[in-house]
């Protein structure tokens, strides 16, 4: 028996490769061991018998072994396409577990992500793979991270025959793009930008302005973001009514949706690479449906957030890369100088930013939900300058204190 210091991450697909992996590592080794299973709500995917799979493998496990830990994350991209690449996802999940969890108080040191035997990547998938693990626990510094292939009859050695009528069939799916499927609308004279809409003042005040004031094909994307700051409802919200004012006072745009849910997460990632990573679905996806590239996807920063951006460059790009593979990725653009967030708000009409919502840790009292006043984007809005009009849509009369706790105007309580 190995007897080493710290602990393992599985990625656990609930198929036999990852199952096998698993149980060797619990046969050979007393590590402390988690599973984490990423549920791919995606076309052809069957994610809720993978699921299942993991729980009865976890089960077993516990029953025959020792008891490890199991999580779950999921992540829905909709009609967008991860045929080929859906070990990104993988990889991003797997930075992000690892530092969510923490089994026997020991710390990751190495995170498995188990293939079939004579699919192994090419470099420069392995590359992206490793930057993606890589951006999700940025800041801290990344575990070892091993790619480890299990052939079919090796895989059939090691798993009892208990257990074989457990696990789902799984195929894997290499690493080309999508046949291409036909998706209307796309002018190959026009260029492209694709707009990451959060709901919040930045991402509103860019889509306005590219609407506005260039001629570009606009595609809109908004991640139902569901974490333990619990502002998705908000933000859902506040795209809608952007959405609906956008429509009626500017100009066509397409428009698709995910969502990603780390609510089982405790460190769930920086917003701006969850952004980046999925506009690099988007974009393959288009691409692959369009035969026409992204030149630049956008979500918005204001000149409070701008250095602290600038120092994440190289990660969003890596981020964007590795989920348009093999495709060309698009360039991630910014508006400069950066605009600070009263000259957004000064920037496009007063009924569109009173529909933007930016608190990032909403708080429920009983007569609704109100904005923290506390978090990072909340004392930016305490401090503008008498007379703007605040990313919760009121007026702002005051500095003081009172104001800190500022209401949504959008009477979000009464329209339930």
């Amino acid at each position: 028996m190995i007897n080493e210091a710290g602990a393992t991450l599985v990625m656990l697909s609930g198929g036999a490769h990852s199952l096998a992996v698993l149980l060797e590592l619990l046969r050979d080794t007393d590590r402390p061991i988690h599973a984490h299973h990423v549920q791919l709500s995606a076309r052809n995917l069957a994610d809720d018998a993978a699921a299942r799979a993991c729980q009865q493998i976890v089960d077993y496990c516990g029953a025959h072994y020792r008891p490890i830990g199991l999580s779950h994350s999921r992540l829905d991209y909709g009609e967008l396409s991860l045929d080929g690449i859906e070990l990104a996802c993988i990889a991003y999940e797997a930075g992000l577990a690892e530092g969510s969890f923490n089994p026997e108080s020991r710390p990751f040191d190495r995170c498995i992500i188990a293939g079939r035997a004579g699919n192994e990547r090419d470099d420069a998938l392995t590359r992206h793979l490793r930057n993606c693990f890589e951006a999700a626990t940025f800041p801290n510094e990344a575990p070892r991270l091993d790619h480890v292939y299990v052939s079919d009859n090796r895989a059939r050695e090691i798993i009892p025959d208990e257990l074989r009528d457990r696990i789902v069939d799984e195929s894997d799916p290499g690493t080309e793009a999508d046949v291409r499927r036909e998706k209307p609308g796309a002018d190959p004279a026009r260029e492209t930008t694709l707009v990451m809409l959060s709901g919040g003042t930045d991402s509103v005040y860019f889509l306005y302005k590219i609407l506005a004031e260039t001629d570009h094909e606009v595609l809109v994307h908004h991640m139902h973001n569901l974490n333990r700051e619990r502002r998705h409802d908000m933000e859902r919200r506040s795209s809608e009514r952007v959405l609906a004012y956008l429509r009626e006072h500017t100009r066509p745009f397409a428009y698709s949706e995910s969502t990603i849910d780390h609510r089982s997460f405790m460190n769930f990632g920086m917003d701006f690479f969850l952004a980046a990573f999925t506009a690099g679905f988007v974009a393959r996806d288009y691409i692959a449906s369009t035969g026409k590239l992204i030149k630049g996807w956008v979500s918005g920063v204001c000149a409070e957030d701008a250095e602290e951006t600038e120092t994440r460059l190289r990660h969003l790009d890596e981020l964007c890369a590795a989920a348009c593979y093999p495709y060309a990725h698009p360039e991630c653009v910014f508006m400069k100088p950066f605009p600070t967030k009263a000259e957004e708000i000064a920037g496009m009409p007063a009924g569109l930013a009173r529909l933007a919502w930016s608190c990032r840790r909403p708080v429920s009292t009983p007569s609704g939900v109100q904005a923290c006043g506390e978090c990072h984007t909340c004392k930016i809005i305490t401090a503008l300058p008498e007379g703007s009009v605040s990313a919760n849509g009121e007026f702002k009369r005051t500095v003081d204190p009172g104001f800190e706790r500022w209401k949504n105007s959008l009477e979000v309580n009464k329209n339930k």
